[in-house]
């Protein structure tokens, strides 16, 4: 409770701030980050893992928001999912954030996974989490599934160090997982994209 207290204080200082200052010295980013998943057609469980592999560790997805201004602050607006399987059954999943590449060890494809492991927490890596749900998502014209997902923050956004993203090229990191069963599509691809304003 006291970090997304604390979140959503740092949330309101940047929005804040961002109403004294003119547009021009703002900086919109929008990322898109991609991941296809393992090729098979086995259901997942709840709270487990989306990842590339059944047999190798998962690898974080990485969201480049860099910038070529130098150190600042700046926050995740909003968030987009979208899937290239046309079910919604049971089609719920969470965005986990990261400011550095999180523990994956021993992780695979349907590995259980219900939230960041302690040394995260511990070393300030996490940032949050969005959940894509299947009661808010809309099926594109091409029959992929889009999502307008929610962010586990009071506020609504997702604020991030002023170190992680204050050059160019600076990178958060991404974990997907599905919250009930989910029967995927043999080598379904997801796309992520986060909006970002930075100061």
């Amino acid at each position: 409770m006291m970090k997304k207290l604390l979140y959503a204080l740092l949330a309101f200082a940047f929005l804040s701030g961002l109403a004294g200052e003119s547009f021009a010295q703002q900086t919109k980013t929008t990322a898109v980050a991609s991941l296809t998943r393992a090729g098979d057609t086995t259901t997942y469980t709840a709270n487990t893992l989306v990842c590339a592999s059944k047999s190798v560790d998962c690898v974080p997805i990485p969201i480049v928001l860099g910038r070529s201004q130098g150190p600042g602050t700046g926050v995740i607006v909003r968030f987009q999912l979208s899937k290239s399987g046309s079910t919604t059954t049971n089609a719920n999943f969470i965005a986990w954030l990261f400011s550095a590449s999180p523990k994956v060890t021993g992780l695979k494809d349907n590995s259980a996974y219900t939230g960041p492991y302690n040394s995260d927490l511990t070393a300030g890596a996490y940032l949050g989490n969005y959940t894509c749900a299947a009661s808010s998502a809309v099926t594109g014209t091409d029959s992929n599934v889009i999502y307008e997902c929610s962010a586990s923050s009071l506020t609504g956004y997702t604020p991030f160090a002023t170190t992680v993203l204050g050059n160019a090229g600076g990178t958060l990191y991404m974990l997907l997982s599905v919250t009930a069963a989910y029967a995927p599509a043999a080598s379904e691809a997801f796309s992520l994209q986060p909006d970002a304003l930075q100061d």
